[in-house]
Order: structure tokens, then C-alpha cells, then sequence
């Protein structure tokens, strides 16, 4: 039971480190690449999304933010590969 408990501890151990890890990762590449352009970097770490609505893609007469369109295609991707694969 012990052991069960301390593979649930490390488990989440883990989890938090990676997430950690790969913030300061995506940090780190967004402070590198764009110091030749005028940008922001609270809108990258506070999730700046009031300008999403006004970048739309028309896709079969439907107008959507492109946001919309590609989470939304990810997610039919994703469900398709999981019917066929499980």
C-alpha cells in the first residue's frame, strides 16, 4: 500500500515539473524570437484574447474566429483516431 501511495506522489511529482519545465521552455522561445518585433510579452503569459473574434475564417458559409476552426479540426482529428485506434 505504501508503495502505491509514494507511485501516486511521484506521479504528480512529475506532472509538475514537466509543466514547469516547459513553461519556461515556451518563455524562453517567445523572449528569443521576437525581440525584432513589437510585442508583448503579458499577452503571451496572461493569455491576451480580446482580438481573437476579429481574425475569422468563412468555411462552408459558417464565419468562425480561426481559432474555431483549427481547435475544432484537432478535436475531429482526435476523435477519429481514437474510434479507429481504441
Amino acid at each position: 500500500m505504501l508503495l502505491l501511495v509514494l507511485a501516486v506522489v511521484i506521479g504528480i511529482q512529475v506532472v509538475g515539473v514537466v509543466f514547469t519545465s516547459l513553461f519556461a521552455v515556451g518563455v524562453l522561445l517567445v523572449s528569443l524570437f521576437t525581440q525584432q518585433i513589437d510585442f508583448d510579452l503579458e499577452h503571451v503569459l496572461y493569455g491576451e484574447i480580446a482580438y481573437v473574434p476579429w481574425d475569422t475564417w468563412q468555411v462552408f458559409g459558417m464565419e468562425a474566429p480561426k481559432a474555431f476552426w483549427i481547435v475544432g479540426s484537432i478535436f475531429l482529428l482526435n476523435i477519429l483516431v481514437v474510434t479507429l485506434f481504441f
